[in-house]
């Protein structure tokens, strides 16, 4: 596996497939952090893959055309805010700046929309997540909700 510097890249409806993958590959690496939710999606139809991409805006990390990492991003449940509803990377490329690439673009993106605000949830037990996302200025709310299993799922939020 190369090492190298991944470019991001914004999918389209065209993209469903790659979208496919990256996905898969993260449920299958961390369900405890996206959800058991592996062989549900495995089974989905191009058009539902294709419906995933119209209705969040999503970025992967590619290198050697291969998908390496990936973020979801789109408008909040009220005005003015963002919400990150997904991000992963490959255990290979991770602690090499690639969720760091993903979450600049994915904040970037909400700032281009004039969004003041984004929210995003992490799992308990996944402290990696919550660590990249503090070093970007996300910070708990307060707000937990508990999971099938008993874990607690943690609201973050950074304004701008």
């Amino acid at each position: 596996m190369s090492q190298g510097q991944p470019e991001i890249e914004q999918l389209d409806a065209d993209d469903w497939h790659v979208l496919r993958d990256v996905r898969l590959a993260a449920l299958q690496d961390s369900p405890e952090c996206l959800g058991d939710r592996y062989n549900y999606e495995k089974g989905g139809s191009e058009q539902q893959w294709r419906d995933f991409l119209r209705k969040r805006t999503r970025f992967v990390a590619m290198v050697e055309n291969r998908p390496v990492g990936m973020i979801s991003v789109g408008e909040g449940g009220w005005s003015g805010t963002a919400a990150i509803t997904s991000g992963w990377v490959d255990p290979g490329f991770r602690c090499r700046g690639t969720g760091d690439a993903l979450v600049v673009t994915a904040l970037g993106w909400a700032e281009a929309k004039g969004l003041r605000q984004v929210f995003l949830r992490v799992n308990e037990g996944c402290e990696g997540a919550q660590r990249l996302y503090c070093r970007h200025g996300f910070r708990r709310t307060g707000e937990t909700r508990r999971l099938a299993g008993g874990r607690l799922e943690y609201e973050m939020s950074l304004k701008f």
